[in-house]
């Protein structure tokens, strides 16, 4: 085959990859508890004219932002979500079953914000088209300081039904500007009152997988990042069909068959020796 012919196969095969939509494997997923996701905003790379705020506007409130803050979408409304400042989290649960979504917000006290319809929503949707609530919609996050919401305008609740083992795509689209976000859950019913807890009762990152490894990150709850150790009980190994998994803070696997009945640290052995099992539930 000739140059000319090399070049019209390598377009050939880019216009395919393009046409395709092909994405790039994840390198970052994060994982369900038995039913829970927990995923602070912050959490994947800034896209667009998201900022990361260190402050808290609710202090006054009581009210504690989690992780290492949280995110303020910048200048400007796009009503008709066109924008590209879309926020991706690849999410995978090992238990499959219909998941609620909400996420943490607040109406932002920015000057530009007085309107009570202004600065309190975003466009939420899945990626995947055989899910409902696969286009972009407006989803409202009216809240005078950190509160769970999450319905949107003419569709109501963002429900689905979520296959375990297979990876989807949540996407939250700058609609509003300065609309605020901390964090969001991903829950099903028998963990709706975990998923929307508060202040000292509010759930940990839940774990996330990395290059293909399960970690377990810092919990995201307390007075700094790395503070809170509050996590729902549970007994691993039971939630579902899977070999259960047991991780070091290095991330190398463990082999050490256990039962956890409240939070606490778990000593396990690998062929490297004794590690110790961080933050698990």
């Amino acid at each position: 085959m000739g140059a000319r012919g090399s070049r019209l196969s390598l377009f050939t095969f880019l216009t395919v990859i393009l046409c395709l939509n092909i994405r790039a494997a994840d390198d970052k997923i994060f994982l369900d508890d038995n039913g829970l996701v927990v995923v602070e905003m912050e959490d994947v790379p800034l896209v667009g004219s998201w900022t990361l705020e260190t402050n808290n506007p609710c202090e006054d409130k009581g009210r504690p932002v989690y992780g290492d803050g949280w995110l303020q979408a910048g200048p400007g409304n796009d009503y008709g979500c066109n924008n590209n400042d879309i926020m991706t989290y690849p999410i995978k649960v090992s238990r499959a079953g219909t998941y609620s979504f909400k996420f943490r917000v607040h109406k932002s006290k920015h000057a530009e914000c007085g309107a009570f319809d202004a600065c309190n929503d975003a466009c939420v949707y899945w990626e995947e088209n055989d899910l409902d609530y696969s286009h972009p919609s407006k989803t409202l996050g009216k809240a005078s300081c950190w509160a769970y919401k999450g319905n949107r305008e003419h569709d109501g609740s963002i429900v689905v039904d979520l296959e375990a083992n297979r990876v989807y795509h949540l996407n939250i689209q700058r609609r509003s500007q300065y609309f605020a976000i901390d964090r969001f859950v991903l829950y099903t019913s028998d963990r709706s009152s975990d998923a929307t807890a508060d202040g000292n009762d509010a759930p940990c990152r839940t774990p996330v997988e990395i290059n293909g490894e399960v970690v377990d990150p810092p919990c995201g709850v307390g007075t700094t990042a790395n503070a809170g150790v509050r996590r729902p009980a549970r007994t691993i190994g039971s939630l579902s069909s899977e070999p259960p998994r047991y991780y070091s803070v290095t991330g190398a696997r463990v082999e050490k068959p256990a039962q956890v009945s409240s939070p606490t640290l778990l000593i396990g052995v690998s062929e490297t020796g004794v590690r110790r099992i961080a933050n698990f539930r």
